[in-house]
């Protein structure tokens, strides 16, 4: 167990970044420190070009609000609200439209393993 035994977490609590196409706010680890977790308000495309990758996490998306176009290793899908994507370690991905989500980040964002494809 992390030294973070705070359970409940509002969006004051969380740390924002301005990002390409939005803003995402990344709320403070599990517990456990295994877990992490954003809200993003995304209105143009991440990455502005080209596409991202995350070398070691699984990103899941839950959409909020919107219809996102999502590219995953080279397979592109429209989603809207109640709709998850998967985005799989070592995966070449990008997100475009107006929308909002929130993601479930496994094992705990870092940002040394997020870069450009």
């Amino acid at each position: 167990m992390t030294k973070n035994t705070k359970c409940i977490f509002t969006k004051k609590d969380a740390k924002h970044y301005a990002i390409p196409g939005g803003d995402c706010y990344l709320f403070p680890d599990s517990p456990t420190g295994r877990l992490s977790s954003a809200l993003v308000d995304q209105v143009g495309r991440y990455p502005a070009k080209g596409y991202q990758i995350n070398d070691v996490c699984t990103e899941s998306f839950l959409i909020l609000e919107g219809d996102l176009k999502f590219t995953i290793n080279g397979k592109t899908k429209t989603m809207h609200p109640m709709d998850v994507a998967y985005i799989p370690p070592k995966s070449p991905y990008s997100i475009k439209g107006s929308g909002k989500v929130f993601v479930f980040i496994e094992p705990k964002w870092d940002p040394k393993q997020n870069h450009a494809a």
